[in-house]
């Protein structure tokens, strides 16, 4: 998450005298909370704010995988397969290195996007596992 306020501090901010506010939704709105409640973020922002965030983040992925027969949870997980699938020329030697993550193994084996969550999400938090991120 600092890389991107570092980009648009740099980008949109240093020569003029603009602050960053920050906004996170639904489970964006999770991430920014757990990037502030760790202190895990940049000291470029003023003020930010959590919307909708699902505060059992667990629960809800299990929800997200039963609800209307998984049909959620595939969907979002068939669009987040065809961005990385676009990218993945870049993605997969930085995934693979920083994380130790096989991107291409992952969706290509991936069902749905709560599998995002479990074997990927919490290694870019750089957090020790799956239970420990929640």
């Amino acid at each position: 998450m600092n890389e991107a306020i570092e980009y648009i501090f740099d980008e949109y901010c240093r020569e003029t005298d603009r602050k960053i506010y920050a906004m996170g939704f639904s489970m964006g709105g999770n991430w920014l909370g757990m990037a502030l409640g760790k202190g895990q973020i940049s000291n470029k922002i003023v003020a930010a704010v959590c919307m909708q965030s699902p505060a059992k983040m667990r629960q809800s992925f299990l929800n997200m995988k039963s609800a209307w027969n998984g049909i959620i949870n595939w969907g979002l997980g068939k669009r987040y397969k065809a961005i990385f699938d676009t990218n993945m020329d870049y993605l997969q030697p930085i995934y693979k290195k920083l994380y130790d993550v096989d991107l291409s193994d992952l969706l290509s084996n991936m069902s749905g996007v709560s599998e995002v969550e479990e074997f990927l999400n919490w290694k870019v938090c750089k957090t020790e596992s799956f239970d420990d991120y929640h």
